[in-house]
This record gives structure tokens, sequence and C-alpha cells, in this order.
């Protein structure tokens, strides 16, 4: 049966280490109304210099004891003006479904913290 297969080919497009990491306190209800945490890291964007695509960005720590740990983020640069008509392909971000998913601080819109 034929199909439509796309590839695509992921490569590092930056590589930024040795940036000094900040320690916040997480309020114990920050799934339900966020960490109010300062900005820790900006990195600037410069018009032209990025093209159009979904970053996803790793992070990495080391904590006092020496182990690692990962969390993932991502960023999407867009066109300023887009043609719709001439795209290889879409990119739909479901902002919602991400969010009601998201368990961070132990909740999600479908399971509250434990008592």
């Amino acid at each position: 049966m034929p199909g439509l297969v796309h590839t695509a080919s992921l490569k590092a497009r930056n590589n930024w280490t040795g940036l000094e990491g900040q320690a916040f306190e997480t309020p114990a209800d920050a799934h339900a109304v966020g960490s109010n945490w300062p900005q820790a890291l900006g990195v600037r964007l410069e018009e032209g210099k990025w093209p159009p695509a979904f970053y996803l960005i790793i992070i990495r720590i080391k904590d006092v004891n020496g182990q690692v740990h990962e969390r993932e983020g991502f960023f999407i640069v867009k066109e300023k003006k887009m043609n719709s008509a001439k795209a290889d392909f879409v990119l739909i971000h479901a902002t919602s479904t991400m969010l009601a998913y998201n368990d961070w601080c132990g909740a999600n819109h479908y399971r509250g913290v434990a008592d």
C-alpha cells in the first residue's frame, strides 16, 4: 500500500556550555499558579539568522552530588509572512494539549497532587 513518508535531518545548531545556573524555590502550588521565577537566561534570536523551525532545547545540569539531570524545552521560529501554499509541511503546536499533560510539580489537568 503506498504511503506518504517524511524524513528529516536533525543536527545541533548551537551548543552553549558552561552557563552558570541559578536555583529558585518552587512554591507548593506551582502546578496551579505557576512558579513566578525570574528570567534566568535569555537568547537573542537575530532576525534572519535562525531559519523557521522547531528548536528543541536540552538542559543538562549536575547537582551538588554530581548526579546529572536533564530536561527539555522548545521554541518555534516562524517566518514573518508565511506562504502556506508553498510549505513542505505544517507544524501544529497544540498548546492546550501540551499543558494538559504537563505534570511538572506532580499534577496536570487530569491528575492532581496526591494528598
